[in-house]
């Protein structure tokens, strides 16, 4: 194995350097038909009915790596319904799928609140709750940040 020379060396870091700053290793975006696929794979392909969701997302946010967000989902939570699980997709970011949670009929309510990081450019947030007569609720894509 042959030691680079302190020329090599700089060359080689130069070129690393102008690779970074020129965004030939940029970070790979969630395409729109990233985030379709996600949800199609969480609901089974079946078609989306319409529901009673809030999500609270800020328009603007100070920090694109901690960005709050609220999910109410209007479920009776009873044996026979209730919310069992919502998936939080995310165009732009680098993986689409950013967020999910579980539910059961003990939980008493189908909300969460946490925070979440969103890519710099403004995103598209999508959300699908999965209640347990398997029908699926979709929440129009949200913009924010």
């Amino acid at each position: 194995m042959r030691l680079l020379s302190r020329r090599e060396a700089l060359v080689l870091g130069a070129m690393s350097a102008t690779a970074i700053l020129t965004g030939v290793h940029g970070r790979a975006q969630a395409a729109p038909a990233d985030a379709a696929a996600e949800i199609g794979k969480f609901t089974g392909g079946k078609a989306p009915e319409a529901g009673r969701i809030t999500i609270e997302l800020p328009e603007i946010a100070e920090n694109g790596n901690a960005v709050p967000l609220a999910i109410i989902v209007d479920s009776p939570m009873t044996a026979d319904n209730h919310v069992t699980d919502i998936l939080v997709v995310a165009e732009g970011n680098p993986a689409p799928g950013i967020a999910s949670f579980k539910f059961t009929p003990m939980s008493g309510r189908a909300e969460i609140a946490t925070r979440i990081r969103l890519a710099p450019a403004p995103p598209r947030l999508h959300n699908s709750p999965r209640p347990s007569p398997e029908t699926v609720h979709p929440v129009a894509p949200q913009e924010g940040v």
